[in-house]
């Protein structure tokens, strides 16, 4: 190996011998100001007003908060009463079979002496028999819900 790199190598571990050297003789720089400055008035006046002013905050890096959410009160759903239950209106006069064992039902409308034959689930001119319990059938027609009990 040659002189020049072997300098090289010399001169840069002295150079690091002799700055941790100085390094570890040296007092924290940073734990007081350096003696030679002076207090500024100007720190003082900015240390007193930590609130930037308004002239600054009319920039356009400044950015309003979010308007707040509006809450909406909706108020609850209207529940409508059901359809009163007629019970006097309708009458039974009698049931018959079919040929292929449909039931059918002859019921009469009091109020205007109309006769007609409902057969399950089968709407027939405004008129439709909706349940049939024991002793009891349900029908709706053109005036709303009625029951006939037998």
């Amino acid at each position: 190996m040659s002189f020049y790199p072997k300098g090289f190598l010399v001169v840069g571990l002295m150079v690091l011998v002799v700055g941790g050297a100085f390094y570890l003789t040296q007092d924290d720089a940073f734990d007081s100001p350096p003696r030679t400055a002076k207090k500024s008035n100007n720190v003082e006046k900015a240390a007193q007003h930590t609130f930037p002013d308004l002239v600054s905050l009319a920039g356009p890096w400044y950015r309003m908060p979010p308007p707040k959410p509006v809450v909406v009160a909706v108020p609850p759903p209207v529940v409508k009463a059901p359809d009163p239950v007629d019970k006097k209106s309708v009458a039974l006069l009698g049931l018959y079979r079919e040929k292929d064992g449909t039931p059918a039902y002859f019921f009469k409308y009091l109020p205007s002496g109309t006769v007609m034959i409902l057969k399950p689930g089968q709407p027939t001119k405004g008129w439709e028999l909706t349940d049939i319990q024991p002793h009891l059938y349900a029908l709706t027609g053109p005036g709303g819900r009625y029951e006939v009990s037998y």
